[in-house]
């Protein structure tokens, strides 16, 4: 994943530090690990990653097209 962003100059600006307490990609990872631990199925598990964190890399192809057909894929993308 990724992104390209541009801030436009404005007198209210401000750089935050390098050593924030917690990145936002830190915060992801590591509620995907906790998922991923979580005593759920599969595909349960894949399902509470792809709504809560928007990872979908473990959704099964099956499941995949399950959402498709009853019209709910776009919870996936959403998130």
């Amino acid at each position: 994943m990724s992104a390209t962003g541009y801030v436009r100059a404005a007198p209210t600006n401000a750089l935050l530090t390098e050593t924030a307490a917690i990145s936002v990609d830190l915060l992801r990872q590591t509620l995907r690990d906790r998922i991923r631990q979580l005593e759920l199925t599969p595909t349960a598990r894949s399902l509470v990653a792809a709504l809560t964190v928007g990872d979908a890399s473990d959704l099964a192809a099956a499941t995949w097209r399950d959402l498709q057909s009853t019209g709910t894929l776009h919870l996936m993308v959403v998130s």
